[in-house]
């Protein structure tokens, strides 16, 4: 199976070699990082680990909604599986127990923004961190992609520790308002009236090779 980013074509699958020097485990572990696709729907575990990891950590979003299966799944299916443009990297050992994923969005100046960077899983601390800087280096060797960018809550300090070790800049900074919405959900907008309605701050980083 492939997908498809603006015709570049994924394998399926890759393997990252770990040193469990790095991690609290004994032994080499060995993970796979592999592109989802309509298979996953079938992972019921799995769906219902990424769904309680999306509402742990539903403050760090920027669309807040009480997370089910299905809204999940419909993600999936008009997103990562369907969406010629869009990927997302799951991260599984060797037991197949999903530990957490790494979303990409490809757009018209072919950048790629990373989105979706979730650990799913207590186990192996820092393996987000690694998988995230495979797939960069992965990304920028086999396809030439040569500019990176994400969205971030100000508030989250951990996550901009993160990317500011990957070498990702402060860009800009949008002032954001809550706009509530049906069903429990809570949209952040760009803010109309600047620092007088603004709730949070959305931070644009970047990193160029």
């Amino acid at each position: 199976m492939f997908s498809h980013l603006k015709g570049v074509s994924f394998k399926s699958s890759f393997n990252l070699n770990l040193d469990s020097r790095n991690f609290t485990t004994s032994g080499d572990s060995l993970f796979e990082c592999k592109v989802a696709g309509p298979w996953i729907l079938d992972f019921h575990t799995w769906l219902e680990q990424m769904m309680n990891s999306r509402e742990s950590n539903r403050e760090m979003y920027f669309s807040r909604f009480p997370p089910s299966v299905d809204s999940l799944t419909s993600y999936l299916v008009n997103g990562p599986i369907n969406n010629p443009n869009q990927v997302l990297f799951l991260i599984i050992d060797k037991s197949r127990k999903l530990h957490g994923h790494v979303g990409f969005k490809i757009d018209k100046s072919e950048s790629v923004e990373i989105d979706n960077l979730l650990r799913t899983s207590n186990e192996f601390p820092g393996i987000i961190r690694f998988a995230l800087g495979e797939i960069l280096n992965y990304c920028t060797e086999e396809f030439g992609f040569l500019k990176y960018s994400l969205k971030v809550s100000s508030r989250n300090e951990r996550a901009i520790k993160l990317y500011q070790e990957f070498g990702f800049e402060i860009q800009n900074v949008i002032l954001l308002k809550t706009q509530n919405l049906s069903n429990g959900i809570t949209n952040l907008v760009p803010a109309d009236n600047g620092i007088s309605d603004c709730v949070e701050k959305m931070l644009i980083m970047e990193r160029k090779y």
